[in-house]
């Protein structure tokens, strides 16, 4: 049992660092390139990708700490889904020509904490292969919050890919393994659609369990963020 219960910690440090580092890494390497561009065009406007450079350093900084030692306080940051996706979003297209946009429907409300983070994992894994690898030129994120279950769809207009060819764990590539088992651990469902040439959509239902919670009241939205 002691054994199982290390394995399985061991597994979500790798599965938290990758998302975090992968994300953040991407993130600041689509800067750095933006600003190289911008150095040839017009120079002053390079100051602002590599501004965003140097935050998202911070905010990856930040994000390690939470992985490995829980550091950050949800009840204290107050938590938010829909703004966390809406933020990972923004830093992930900023300066790359994607337009991405996020929805939440539904009656949007505090979910148990292991269920929001893997969903913000997800999330993020899925924004990360779409920019890095899609072609994409628009990225949409949507939340749907049901009354027994979450459903979290990313969808981009991209080349798409064939799962058969795609490059995994034997190649040190871990996102598409990682969602499935983030979403496996929580009883989901997967749906990767992804014809060639016409884009990718990532879809994932959660099931929630009926039980109090003791955070805000919940809140109706419906549109895009």
């Amino acid at each position: 049992m002691q054994f199982k219960a290390v394995l399985a910690e061991r597994t979500r440090l790798a599965q938290e660092l990758h998302d975090t580092l992968e994300q953040t890494l991407t993130g600041i390497a689509l800067q750095m390139d933006a600003a190289s561009k911008a150095m040839g065009t017009e120079p002053p406007g390079a100051d602002h990708f590599l501004e965003l450079a140097r935050n998202m350093v911070t905010q990856g900084q930040v994000e390690v700490r939470r992985s490995v030692w829980d550091l950050r306080s949800r009840a204290l940051e107050q938590f938010d889904l829909p703004n966390a996706l809406e933020t990972s979003a923004k830093e992930l297209t900023n300066g790359t020509g994607i337009a991405a946009a996020v929805e939440a429907k539904g009656m949007v409300r505090p979910l148990p904490e292991i269920v929001e983070d893997n969903i913000l994992r997800i999330a993020q894994e899925s924004l990360t292969n779409a920019v890095k690898h899609s072609g994409a030129k628009k990225i949409s994120v949507s939340l749907d919050y049901r009354s027994d279950s979450i459903q979290l769809q990313v969808a981009d207009n991209g080349r798409g890919f064939s799962t058969d060819t795609c490059l995994g764990p034997a190649d040190g590539h871990f996102g598409l393994l990682g969602i499935r088992e983030r979403v496996t651990r929580l009883r989901g469902k997967l749906s990767l659609t992804n014809p060639a040439g016409e884009g990718t959509v990532v879809q994932v239902d959660i099931p929630i369990e009926s039980r109090p919670e003791t955070r805000p009241p919940a809140t109706e939205i419906d549109g895009e963020a």
